[in-house]
């Protein structure tokens, strides 16, 4: 990850999310692989790899947000308590992950999460605000590409599902152009495959 940002854990420590946006402007699969960083008072994830189905979404997480998507497949099979999919790249298989599916029944909880992109030579900053109820759950990898980071383990983790979710995120602001001053930082979104 680019300085200034610092990882808020440690750098061997990765976040894998999977999310699903069923309803709303859009709606398609991702696949994320983020660090979770902070600069000065602001913590959010940045985004070593990316993946979505759906083409405006990739266009508007470049453009908009920073981020640098890129296209593939999802295929999902399972039934209601064990889910599996499978995440297929123009260039080959991305990952394969089991997930437990959460349960019962719990009350919508709100919550902020922040994000780091660049665009045109900024580093940028943007907040999303979600809510819905959090359940325990467990993710554990089938598959894992070799332009991945390298996975220490790749049995069931403890994780969270929020199910369902409402989310609004927030313009990205500019936080400085790369290369101009310390506190601006330099971020840059790579084209990785």
């Amino acid at each position: 990850m680019p300085p200034p940002l610092v990882p808020l854990i440690s750098t061997r420590h990765l976040a894998l999310m999977l999310i699903r946006y069923r309803e709303g402007t859009l709606r398609y699969d991702e696949f994320m692989v983020a660090s979770v960083v902070r600069r000065a008072h602001r913590v959010g994830l940045w985004t070593h790899h990316i993946w979505v189905d759906d083409p405006a979404s990739l266009w508007g997480g470049r453009r908009i947000w920073g981020i640098p998507k890129r296209i593939a497949a999802f295929s999902w099979f399972g039934d209601r308590s064990k889910e599996h999919v499978r995440i297929r790249a123009e260039t080959g298989p991305i990952a394969a992950l089991n997930l437990s599916r959460p349960t019962g029944l719990r009350p919508a909880l709100p919550a902020i999460a922040g994000g780091f992109g660049e665009l045109d030579g900024d580093l940028t900053y943007f907040v999303g605000h979600l809510r819905g109820p959090v359940h325990r759950a467990a993710m554990s990898v089938t598959e894992w590409a070799d332009v991945l980071p390298r996975l220490s383990r790749s049995t069931a983790r403890p994780g969270i599902a929020v199910l369902p979710f409402r989310m609004t995120v927030c313009p990205p602001k500019r936080l400085g152009s790369l290369g101009v001053a310390a506190e601006s930082g330099a971020a840059g979104v790579r084209d990785l495959a």
